[in-house]
C-alpha cells in the first residue's frame, strides 16, 4: 500500500490506509485500518463482499449493477447519510474501480454485520464493502482526523 500513496504524491494520507482483503473468509478480519509509518494494523472488522460464484468466492467486476465487488485502489469521499446510515462515498482510482460511483459502492455499515469472527457465514452485499457499525465509527474518526483523504484498496 505504502507505493500506493507514493505515486499517487501527496494528495492522500501518507500514513494511514485501509486495506480489504476479500481472499480471506468472510467470517473473519478482512477489513483494515493500517498505519503506514509504523506497519501496524490499528483496526479491524468484518466485512461483506458482493456476489460470489457456486465455489463461494468473491466474484469481482467494475460492471454497473453487477452486485460484485471491485478490485483496487479508491479514495473514500465525503460522508453522508444513506439507507444504512452513515456511508462514505468511494472515488475509483484504477480500472478496477472506476465505475464505483456510477455503481453507487460505498463505504457503510450495517449492524447484521458481526463484530468479531464467528462460525457462521455473513451474508453478501450488493458489492458495498460493509462494516459492523462500531468499526465505522472508528473508521469514522481516522477519516475526521484526517487532513487528506484515505486511500482504499480492494484485493
Amino acid at each position: 500500500m505504502r507505493r500506493d500513496v507514493q505515486q499517487q504524491g501527496t494528495a492522500y494520507n501518507p500514513t494511514i490506509a485501509c486495506y480489504v482483503d476479500l481472499t480471506r473468509p468472510d467470517n473473519t478480519y478482512r477489513f483494515f485500518v493500517l498505519n503506514l509509518t509504523q506497519r501496524k494494523v490499528l483496526l479491524q472488522g468484518i466485512c461483506l463482499n458482493g456476489l460470489t460464484d457456486e465455489q463461494g468466492r468473491v466474484r469481482y467486476s467494475n460492471e454497473v449493477n453487477s452486485n460484485c465487488s471491485s478490485r483496487g485502489l479508491a479514495s473514500i469521499g465525503e460522508r453522508y447519510r444513506g439507507a444504512f446510515g452513515r456511508a462514505f462515498r468511494l472515488y475509483g482510482l484504477e480500472p478496477g474501480t472506476r465505475n464505483l460511483r456510477r455503481r453507487a459502492v460505498v463505504l457503510h455499515s450495517w449492524a447484521g454485520v458481526p463484530a468479531r469472527p464467528t462460525p457462521e457465514h455473513p451474508i453478501q452485499s450488493q458489492g458495498c464493502p460493509t462494516l459492523n457499525p462500531l468499526v465505522l465509527d472508528t473508521v469514522a474518526g481516522f477519516i475526521a482526523h484526517s487532513s487528506r483523504p484515505i486511500l482504499l484498496r480492494f484485493n
